[in-house]
């Protein structure tokens, strides 16, 4: 991370450009104006442009959006189990036995 301090210093890797630690410094970082007074930055050889923007929300869910959730987790839960005991060749009533001897729990 590269951050500029309110005292005007940088740290991270401009700081590291800034007292000739680096020579050059291959990343990906934003190209903004603060960072453009201090060090030179090549053409980009890559924009993408993405953004992710979502309306802020006092709470995550909602009650309905809970619920479904609750209802899809057991449900899931379910399946899983289900499945484990019908691919288990000592479950769901296979005709195997586990064998006899002494269990080390």
């Amino acid at each position: 991370m590269v951050f500029f301090e309110a005292n005007g210093t940088w740290n991270g890797l401009i700081a590291e450009i800034l007292q000739n630690k680096a020579d050059l410094i291959v990343t990906s970082i934003k190209i903004n104006s603060d960072r453009q007074t201090v060090v030179d930055f090549t053409v980009p050889f890559l924009e993408t442009g993405i953004a992710i923007v979502v309306a802020k929300r006092t709470e995550p869910f909602d009650t309905v959006s809970w619920l479904m959730i609750l209802l899809v987790s057991i449900q899931g839960a379910a399946l899983a189990i289900f499945l484990f005991e019908w691919l288990s060749p000592f479950g769901y009533d296979m005709k195997m036995v586990p064998p006899r001897g002494r269990w080390v729990v």
